[in-house]
């Protein structure tokens, strides 16, 4: 299946949930076969969320799901619709394709690195980006989500206490 998250987070306070779903749900150029939609707990549009997915059922609603939930759905899309905040990373770090569309201003430098980088596209291109531009994209995301983020953070830690001669205690 050619499935697709989307994911602003907990809140979504602008509802941009809907806008892609309406958007590609009536795009024909689109082809993804399926949409994972996952809100959090103040997602205050739920009701007309599951409203509106109720009589699609290219459509599944996830709300305040775990970690292990989230990252198993996250593993089901090879695409995601998501904000350019701690979602991406997560996304990106089980790999696939994903476009961007800003909801806060705090998000602006993380979206422009993204993209310039190759790692992202902005959600506006979700119809005209190629093959090798996607193929691309992972190999880019690859060089900054290795798996490896855990060894070079207690690599950090450890220098840090070394060069102040700190100890840790239970």
């Amino acid at each position: 299946d050619n499935c697709c998250l989307i994911c602003f987070g907990g809140a979504d306070p602008q509802n941009l949930r809907m806008k892609v779903l309406e958007e590609l749900g009536n795009s024909k150029s689109n082809s993804f076969d399926h949409f994972h939609v996952v809100t959090g707990s103040a997602y205050r549009y739920f009701e007309d969320l599951t409203g509106f997915a109720t009589n699609q059922k290219r459509i599944s609603v996830y709300q305040a799901l775990s970690v292990e939930d989230l990252a198993l759905s996250m593993k089901k899309c090879s695409f995601a619709v998501c904000s350019p905040s701690t979602v991406v990373y997560e996304y990106m770090s089980v790999g696939g394709i994903v476009f961007l569309e800003q909801i806060a201003e705090n998000q602006k430098d993380v979206k422009r690195f993204m993209i310039e980088s190759g790692m992202a596209f902005p959600f506006e291109e979700i119809c005209d980006v190629d093959e090798e531009a996607m193929h691309q994209s992972l190999r880019h995301q690859s060089e900054y989500f290795d798996g490896k983020s855990g060894e070079r953070y207690q690599k950090i830690f450890r220098q840090y206490f070394e060069s102040k001669k700190l100890s840790i205690r239970k």
